[in-house]
């Protein structure tokens, strides 16, 4: 039989000393946490690989949950019972435990893990980041994908066991297969904790639907120096599904031990553009409640006091008077009922971001074609542009 990658465990004492194991959130931090992450390992590891970037994260004033996969780390699971379902059960324990929606990080085949979960999970989930991952379509598997990939070292250099239910990458290719740019002593300290993959969930087909899975934000960190998904085969990967922006690491296919503060920078950006999004997304919802309950001022208080907003084809309006005025005018002609379909927003920094999307009223429709959102102090986004034209 060929040789195994199955090793005992380090004590988690010791594992925290090196940053491997997963830092613990405070339990009683001075502020509620900005955002809540759920990271998922990728295969052969566990949830100690995040402990680097859980401490920064903390050090941001996130909250995060780093679980253990079924038959990895301290989850001793029966590799007969392992499924692709079953890391998808043990994954969304996290965000169904939280009040809100957490932000999935999968990290290489973790990338499919997160997609599954957010197709089970449209709800609970405000976007996937996808670490240098698998970001496949619906009705591929990890194999599918990987058939006719020469150019990665973990790949080629995969060690199945005589009974074909795990696979272990070769020793001796080890180190510059997954993380070649993180010292040879401190990859050394983490071997141990490797564990052979369960092979049955690499075969398994996603079921994703552009209902569910396809209405979450995705984003991309791209790794150049990755040699287990070479960066071609990232590339390709984001450009077949869209994605609201990609961040790029001079790095291996270990980021979290290499560059565990930059990853956490990284992650602490993204869920900054996505509370924008969330503020977007309310102030929007509480202009339509305020139009349709024949509110003009509940409408014109969504605008900035100098905001602007061009009307095709009834002119331009500055101003926040001026704008309750229209809104006014339109009221007391018996529109209301708006709706909207095909909403967009994309994020275009920390601060800021544009919706665009269809409307309808029981008299009217049309299209807004840019509303230009901007998050006040306060935390909540104020329209300073909105352009939009009703049809005649």
């Amino acid at each position: 039989m060929k040789k195994r990658l199955i090793w005992h465990a380090l004590s988690a004492a010791f594992l925290m000393t090196l940053g491997l194991a997963p830092a613990l959130s405070p339990q009683a931090a001075a502020q509620t946490p900005k955002a809540d992450f759920t990271l998922i390992h990728s295969a052969w590891m566990g949830g100690w690989q995040w402990g680097h970037v859980g401490t920064a994260l903390s050090a941001h004033g996130h909250r995060f949950s780093a679980p253990d996969l079924p038959a990895h780390g301290n989850n001793k699971a029966n590799l007969a019972d392992v499924t692709l379902a079953s890391y998808v059960q043990t994954i969304v324990a996290a965000p169904d435990k939280t009040p809100g929606r957490s932000t999935l990080v999968g990290h290489s085949f973790g990338g499919i893990v997160a997609s599954q979960v957010a197709e089970a999970r449209p709800d609970k989930v405000q976007a996937i980041v996808y670490l240098c991952a698998f970001m496949l379509p619906n009705g591929v598997s990890f194999l599918d994908a990987t058939a006719n990939v020469t150019t990665s070292e973990v790949l080629n250099n995969l060690v199945f066991s005589a009974d074909k239910l795990t696979v272990g990458i070769n020793e001796a290719a080890l180190h510059s297969a997954v993380a070649s740019d993180v010292p040879a002593g401190d990859f050394a300290a983490a071997k141990p904790n490797l564990v052979a993959e369960p092979t049955a969930p690499l075969g398994e087909k996603l079921q994703l639907t552009e209902a569910r899975y396809g209405s979450i934000p995705r984003y991309y960190v791209e790794c150049t120096q990755d040699k287990a998904i070479p960066w071609d085969i990232q590339r390709s990967m984001y450009a077949g599904q869209p994605v609201a922006q990609v961040y790029t690491l001079a790095s291996s296919h270990a980021p979290m031990f290499s560059m565990p503060q930059t990853v956490a920078d990284i992650l602490d950006d993204i869920a900054a553009k996505e509370a924008v999004r969330n503020a977007i997304e309310a102030a929007s919802e509480e202009w339509k409640t305020a139009f349709n309950a024949g509110s003009a001022a509940g409408a014109a208080a969504v605008y900035e006091p100098d905001a602007i907003m061009v009307v095709k084809p009834f002119g331009t309006f500055k101003g926040r008077a001026a704008i309750q005025g229209f809104w006014a005018n339109i009221i007391a002609q018996g529109l209301t009922n708006v709706r909207y379909a095909g909403t967009k927003v994309e994020i275009l920094d920390r601060q800021s971001g544009v919706l665009s999307v269809d409307w309808q009223m029981n008299k009217a429709a049309g299209t807004i074609t840019k509303e230009l959102w901007v998050l006040q102090n306060d935390g909540r986004a104020l329209l300073r542009e909105d352009f939009f034209e009703a049809y005649p």
